[in-house]
């Protein structure tokens, strides 16, 4: 490889680590949590509500008894199944909601700006 094609490819390394750290900055002074990004599957039980907020991604549940849900993402789906009964609150500002009509539980909020609500209830 000659010197030319080797001082190019320097060149274009340190321009892609620059890139990344200017977004990274960026996205901080923004208010980012980068830590919000991304997809969560859940299959726990637990006896006290549990709690999830993503900023990208979505939430998906699998089986899961607990004594409410909080679940809250700006974009992405919220879908899954509960092995009990919930009072459903639900939104979404652009998707669709699909829950059962179901009036005994714990309460069940599932939160979504961009996104599909669909939860179901098995036995």
């Amino acid at each position: 490889m000659d010197k030319t094609v080797k001082t190019w490819l320097i060149a274009a390394a340190a321009l892609v680590a620059l890139g990344a750290i200017l977004f990274t900055c960026a996205m901080f002074s923004a208010g980012w949590d980068l830590n919000k990004l991304g997809n969560v599957d859940c299959s726990a039980s637990a006896p006290q509500i549990i709690e999830i907020d993503l900023s990208t991604g979505d939430i998906r549940l699998e089986a899961i008894e607990a004594g409410g849900l909080d679940l809250t993402t700006d974009t992405g789906d919220i879908t899954g199944t509960l092995l009990s009964d919930k009072v459903f609150l639900t939104e979404t500002s652009t998707g669709r909601i699909s829950v059962p009509k179901t009036t005994t539980g714990g309460k069940c909020e599932l939160k979504t700006s961009t996104g599909d609500i669909k939860i179901d209830v098995i036995s």
